[in-house]
């Protein structure tokens, strides 16, 4: 439960352990965090918002996968679609 989570550094821990006895990425050993310690994904999510490191390798696997919006490219994109009309 929700009580085995003492702080983010512990939750980043247990993430990182999961990740290296699965060989997964870091975003899947967060959801098999959260079902096997029966906690909200909301939960989790304010943990990584508060681990750095956790939330940069997130960013890193997600953005090599293209998970992520790249914000830059559709502000050009929106850019370049106003100028047209």
């Amino acid at each position: 439960m929700i009580d085995n989570i003492n702080n983010s550094k512990t939750f980043y821990k247990e993430v990182e352990e999961i990740a290296n006895e699965s060989n997964g990425s870091h975003f899947d050993a967060i959801l098999e965090y959260v079902r096997r310690n029966d906690i909200e994904i909301e939960t989790a999510a304010s943990y990584v918002k508060r681990s750095q490191v956790l939330k940069a390798k997130i960013e890193e696997e997600c953005g090599g996968l293209n998970l992520l919006v790249n914000t830059t490219n559709v502000i050009e994109t929106t850019k370049d679609e106003d100028e047209t009309f």
